[in-house]
């Protein structure tokens, strides 16, 4: 797995995807995780995985008034604008790999 770019982001992603094995460059992982989904190349064979990964929201007396507190306080739904905050999981074709061929011991005379 290969995380691009800065991944504060995607905290909760990566622990997800935890066991899979971490690797220093693109080319060597199966798997990358990226924030940006719109630099992402297309290549045959390759599945890509986009979505709203976690939103966030900054609490600001802009805007709030005694009707706005109650709603959020009772409901909390929020008075200002929340920000999403986009994942691309891209998904490269594994390496062919041929079936272990295990050799059990022969019976002794």
């Amino acid at each position: 797995m290969f995380l691009k770019d800065d991944h504060s982001d995607l905290v909760a992603l990566e622990w997800y995807l935890r066991t899979l094995r971490p690797v220093d460059k693109p080319d060597a992982a199966t798997v990358v995780v990226e924030p940006k989904p719109d630099s992402m190349a297309t290549d045959s064979g390759v599945r890509t995985f986009s979505f709203d990964s976690n939103e966030s929201w900054s609490a600001s007396s802009k805007g709030l008034d005694l009707s706005r507190a109650l709603a959020y306080f009772f409901t909390t739904r929020t008075w200002g604008p929340i920000e999403t905050h986009q994942a691309t999981i891209i998904v490269k074709p594994g390496a062919e790999v041929a079936p272990t061929q295990i050799i059990t011991p022969g019976a002794s005379p």
